[in-house]
């Protein structure tokens, strides 16, 4: 069991050394006036994430993810929706349950910053910034990215912020366990996101990585100005509609 944990230590330290270096000079090196390279503390709340029925196989889901949203969730999902994203994030394990769900089933995901209207009364059926105090933001960060992930068709629509970070062992965590075990823990983590990200398809090894290596108190955020220097980043969405100026699809970018 040692030489299985330090095989992976080595595994991750190793894929770090070769392929974050260009990742991470967009993520660290290019704070933006769209991103800053924001500090965040997610704060759950208390009835975590609500999966909400709009209309004829559409659905939104909203709200931090909380331990247990991905048994009480799950279980509503029909085979075939499409699913409009807003979270900050949360819990990293509910959020690779609920992406492995959604990437079982055919799944459009969508990100968007423009109201919903139902399209037999004009009423308004969704309507963005309803998570968090800024309600001009609308956001799928952190465990809500491997939600988006799992889509079979993924769209990001207008001037949303799509965050990426690594994993943040809670503070009370820390707290109440050893070395050892907060050692172990951190690498078993690592080795469950790297196959999460593999199997939700994310392309590029400096890609995933990023899923990991970026400081769990900071956050980056997608942009177009990136995808030259890193082309992978494109295809963590499938469809793009005036995403920061962005328009394009790519149907070889499905997973």
């Amino acid at each position: 069991m040692r030489e299985l944990k330090l095989m992976l230590f080595i595994v991750v330290v190793i894929a770090g050394i070769i392929f974050v270096p260009k990742i991470m000079a967009i993520f660290d090196g290019q704070g933006t006036d769209h991103a800053d390279r924001i500090t965040w503390e997610v704060v759950e709340e208390a009835k975590g994430l609500e999966f909400k029925k709009l209309g004829d196989h559409l659905y939104s889901l909203t709200g931090s993810v909380r331990a247990g949203d991905c048994e009480k969730i799950a279980r509503q999902f029909p085979k075939r929706f499409v699913v409009i994203l807003e979270s900050p994030g949360g819990n990293l394990a509910e959020g690779i349950c609920l992406a492995s769900h959604i990437k079982i089933r055919d799944v459009i995901t969508v990100v968007r910053d423009t109201p919903v209207l139902d399209p037999d009364t004009g009423d308004e059926i969704y309507t963005p910034g309803a998570v968090g105090e800024d309600k001009t933001k609308v956001s799928c960060a952190s465990a809500c990215g491997l939600m988006f992930l799992g889509g079979d068709e993924r769209h990001l629509k207008g001037n949303v912020w799509f965050g990426i970070h690594g994993p943040r062992t809670p503070e009370e965590y820390l707290m109440n366990q050893g070395k050892a075990a907060i050692e172990q823990n951190a690498l078993q983590t690592a080795g469950k996101l790297l196959l999460a990200l593999k199997k939700l398809g994310v392309k590029g090894e400096g890609v995933r990585m990023g899923f990991i290596m970026i400081p769990g108190t900071s956050m980056y955020w997608l942009h177009p100005r990136d995808f030259k220097a890193e082309p992978n980043l494109m295809y963590l969405a499938t469809h793009y509609q005036d995403f920061w100026g962005f328009t394009g699809s790519d149907i070889k970018a499905g997973l």
